[in-house]
């Protein structure tokens, strides 16, 4: 059988959310998930679209007809390049043009404390959603990059477990725990301690194993090692890791 995907207000997607949220834990909520295979998983995760990205869509993270978009301000333009409807625009739209009213955003004045992607956050948190990956926002601007890099940390504290991704690049955080990084060919992994000092730290399955080590914020002890199995595991018991899966760029030309 095949589904057509509806695209609904951001009203009507809000409500609908917060009240499947709700029903989640009851016996007939599998009413609900039979005509909508994967659209309650889907619903637990987004994409958020920066509005730099180096690379193409398609070689970072498939995103489907079922998965909640978000594009932060100029992302809007690149979705649109690439045939995506996002679920909603967020922004100053300092950066881009406001969407046509067929596409639900909201506007923020361009002096605020927060970023627009922060504000795309922000809103994922309100809906629920426990998973994002942010695709480009490494790059262009520095500031904006290392911005990006402390929100990982920021709103992973507030449930969110963040990626960044683009064409050489996937980052993520690790906070007083552990975790496993499957291998891909090419990359180096590198471990950030964005603590002043992350303690016990375990890197295993790679070229260069660590165990019970502490790393510095002020010297890359972890940066450029290799995983040689086919995943690395990855552990800090007290402290803030930033985990980084590289590769060199195979058009770099001077």
């Amino acid at each position: 059988m095949n589904y057509t995907p509806y695209f609904l207000s951001l009203q009507a997607t809000e409500s609908l959310l917060k009240f499947l949220k709700i029903l989640q834990n009851r016996w007939y909520f599998l009413v609900f998930i039979i005509p909508f295979p994967g659209y309650i998983e889907s619903m637990k995760k987004c994409f958020i679209l920066s509005s730099y990205i180096e690379g193409t869509i398609e070689e970072i993270a498939p995103i489907g007809p079922l998965d909640y978009v978000i594009c932060a301000d100029g992302g809007y333009a690149i979705a649109k390049k690439n045939n995506i409807t996002p679920s909603i625009v967020i922004g100053d739209f300092d950066s881009g043009k406001e969407p046509p009213a067929s596409v639900p955003f909201r506007k923020f004045p361009t002096t605020k404390d927060q970023t627009d992607l922060a504000l795309c956050l922000d809103h994922a948190l309100s809906m629920g959603i426990t998973q994002a990956m942010i695709l480009g926002g490494l790059g262009g601007r520095t500031d904006h990059t290392f911005a990006n890099l402390q929100n990982l940390f920021y709103y992973g504290k507030k449930g969110l477990v963040l990626s960044i991704a683009d064409r050489q690049n996937f980052i993520t955080a690790l906070v007083d725990g552990e975790t496993t990084i499957p291998r891909r060919p090419e990359y180096y992994l590198s471990l950030f301690s964005f603590s002043e000092k992350s303690y016990g730290v375990t890197a295993s399955g790679v070229s260069y194993p660590l165990e019970n080590a502490t790393l510095s914020c002020l010297f890359p002890l972890g940066i450029s090692n290799e995983i040689i199995q086919e995943e690395a595991y990855i552990k800090v018991e007290k402290g803030m890791l930033l985990i980084c899966l590289s590769k060199d760029r195979d058009d770099f030309t001077l």
